[in-house]
């Protein structure tokens, strides 16, 4: 007599998923099912409602030998997809009322429902970045996703997660914090792009040392500084002539992606962001200008890191070398 084989399958709704032309259902151990209906239900995005327009399917073999382990992992996993999805759409892209089957000899077993708290934000943004073929952009991008070492040195994931919040916020009602938010996005690919490529310093210790003792010497004898407490704030800043500023790394790391023909626009966008910030008043065209070319040249350093800049599933707009491209 065959033995009973027990394996495990979790299922999940998933929501404001856009199934356009997606030549495949199936990534890895997870299978994409739309619903018969998906296109109506998908139209409620198009008036800020979230609605789930299929389910979600995670399929374990054997050796995984605990429910406990097969949720984890299948919860682990598509919080991931829900991530890069999101990005994908320009809004948020999410799982809930997932369900736990005990699978013996094809025969399923209901074993257990659960739900979470999720924040989300209304279905909003700045339109798709992937036009069609979601699921296929998540396919073409998972081999590097899921290099460690490649997610380490690049930061894309926080980076794409920064841009995911930007994209809940109202561009009309809030676009200072967006503007600031995918600042933040480039600061941290350019941040991690320097210190791998070992550009962070621009002067070894040796040099530095000699370079700060000299700058002590003319703080001390050359300039007339009676207050000690500027003197010790002058002693404290001199490391930062070590270090590059953000406006170069970010211009190195244009051009590690041979995208430096956008290198003029940084200074410029660089001090939009310091308006903001120090509360300065910024004219409002100025801004909406700089944050359509800020976003637009974060969407091409994040394509290209992922390697599917050139794919035609990309936003034509997003593959125009014009940054104000619609």
């Amino acid at each position: 007599m065959a033995k009973n084989v027990k394996r495990y399958e979790i299922e999940a709704d998933v929501f404001s998923l856009d199934f356009s032309s997606c030549k495949n259902l199936i990534v890895e151990n997870v299978t994409f099912i739309p619903f018969s209906d998906w296109r109506e239900r998908y139209k409620k995005c198009k008036e800020n409602t979230h609605t789930n327009t299929g389910i979600i399917k995670v399929s374990f073999d054997s050796s995984i030998t605990n429910k406990e382990d097969a949720f984890r992992i299948a919860k682990e996993k598509l919080d991931l997809f829900s991530k890069l999805l999101s990005y994908a759409h320009g809004h948020d892209v999410f799982c809930d009322n997932w369900v736990t089957y005990e699978v013996i000899n094809n025969e399923r077993k209901e074993i257990s429902r659960s739900r979470y708290s999720i924040r989300i934000g209304n279905v909003r943004g700045g339109g798709h970045r992937v036009y069609l073929s979601k699921i296929d952009f998540l396919i073409d991008v998972l081999p590097l996703i899921n290099d460690k070492e490649f997610v380490k040195d690049t930061s894309i994931l926080w980076a794409i997660a920064w841009c995911n919040e930007a994209d809940i916020f109202s561009l009309t009602n809030a676009m200072e914090i967006q503007f600031v938010m995918h600042w933040i996005t480039l600061e941290t690919l350019a941040n991690r792009c320097s210190e791998t490529n070992d550009v962070e310093l621009l002067l070894n210790a040796e040099q530095f040392k000699v370079f700060r003792e000299s700058l002590k010497t003319i703080i001390e004898q050359k300039i007339e500084i009676n207050d000690q407490l500027i003197k010790k704030m002058l002693y404290k800043n001199i490391d930062c002539f070590r270090r590059r500023n953000i406006v170069d790394k970010v211009i190195f790391l244009l051009k590690q992606l041979k995208l430096d023909k956008y290198s003029d626009e940084i200074s410029k966008l660089n001090k939009i962001r310091n308006a903001i910030i120090h509360t300065r008043s910024v004219n409002s065209n100025d801004l909406l200008d700089a944050y359509r070319k800020l976003t637009r040249i974060n969407e091409k350093v994040i394509f290209s890191l992922l390697g599917v800049l050139d794919k035609d599933y990309i936003r034509p707009a997003i593959r125009d070398e014009k940054l104000l491209s619609r």
